[in-house]
C-alpha cells in the first residue's frame, strides 16, 4: 500500500507492480495558523494531502457486512491531478 500524501493518492499495488485498487481524497480543507498563514509551505498547493493511511484486510471486523462501491462520479479534480507516476 502507498500513500502518496500530497496528492491525496493511496493506492495498493502487487509485486509485479499492478495497481490492484487507487482512491484519491475528494476531501479538502482550510487550515491555517492565528495569523491566516498555512500551518506548513506549500499546502496552498496541495488541499487534497493526506498523510497517513490504514490498510484493513478484508475480513477485518470493521467491513463486515460491507461492499464497497467505488466513488462514481469521481470528483472534477481528479481528471485533472497531475501524473504521480515519479512518486
Amino acid at each position: 500500500m502507498i500513500c502518496s500524501g500530497t496528492g491525496g493518492r493511496l493506492l495498493e499495488v502487487t509485486r509485479a507492480g499492478e495497481i490492484v485498487w487507487e482512491y484519491r481524497n475528494p476531501f479538502s480543507g482550510e487550515v491555517r495558523n492565528d495569523d491566516g498563514s498555512m500551518p506548513q509551505p506549500g499546502l496552498e498547493s496541495s488541499p487534497y494531502a493526506v498523510f497517513r493511511a490504514t490498510r484493513l484486510s478484508v475480513d477485518h471486523a470493521a467491513l463486515a457486512g460491507r461492499v464497497p462501491q467505488p466513488l462514481d462520479p469521481q470528483p472534477a479534480w481528479f481528471e485533472n491531478a497531475p501524473n504521480e507516476s515519479s512518486d
